[in-house]
């Protein structure tokens, strides 16, 4: 009579280990389950020392200012003492996304999210804001080093196209659309303006994985 009760419990039980399995797995796969924080020329890095030295771009944190400078961000080949920068973007701890993006640090022009006064994004049709806005473009230029071998980002602005199995069975690429992201900035007069970041990509020829083309990232075959 107890056989099928132990029966049911084995039965429960199994899911439960192998989704504990799948999180050990996936802490492993990460490379960064364990790490350390870095900062160097505005840039937020991530630290592993387990299996090699490896650092992982988080984000780039902005001043807000528009000078050419700010608007640069370097990942060099190497930080702090010899790691090797792998990644631009990617996945922390038990697989928590820290996909590459840009974190505007000025408080006092910017809207920021986490704020008392953050303001979210709902396009570019003026009659969606009950404040008066406009609508411009800023351009990031990233420098990516040799090392780089996977680029992860949270607003893509040339996404591959997505493989899509149809009910007849045949198989097209349907285009994504581009996201960048948008920062709000108030000015004096209470006008709002909406900037749009761009990034325009220059890659170390010595990078065996990617590669750049009029300022769009390409993977290399």
């Amino acid at each position: 009579m107890n056989k099928p009760i132990v029966r049911k419990t084995f039965r429960k039980i199994i899911p439960v280990f192998l989704t504990c399995l799948a999180i050990v797995g996936l802490t492993a796969c990460t490379g960064y389950s364990d790490y350390d924080e870095y900062h160097e020329n505005g840039v937020r890095f991530a630290l592993n020392s387990k299996g090699g030295k490896h650092a992982l771009v988080m984000e780039y944190e902005w001043n807000g200012s528009m000078d050419k400078e700010s608007m640069m961000i370097n990942v060099p080949d190497e930080v702090s003492d010899g790691y090797e920068v792998i990644d631009f973007g990617g996945f922390t701890g038990i697989g928590v996304p820290a996909l590459f993006e840009i974190k505007c640090y000025d408080d006092y022009h910017s809207y920021r999210y986490g704020t008392s006064d953050f303001l979210a994004f709902e396009g570019t049709d003026p009659s969606l804001y009950d404040y008066p806005v406009s609508f411009e473009k800023i351009e990031f230029t990233v420098n990516l080093g040799k090392n780089i071998k996977k680029v992860r980002l949270q607003y893509d602005p040339d996404p591959e196209p997505v493989k899509v199995t149809n009910e007849d069975g045949t198989v097209e690429y349907r285009p994504v659309e581009p996201q960048n992201q948008w920062f709000a900035f108030k000015q004096e007069d209470g006008r709002v303006i909406w900037y749009e970041a761009t990034l325009y990509f220059n890659v170390s020829p010595e990078n065996k994985y990617y590669y750049s083309e009029n300022g769009k990232l390409k993977k290399r075959e």
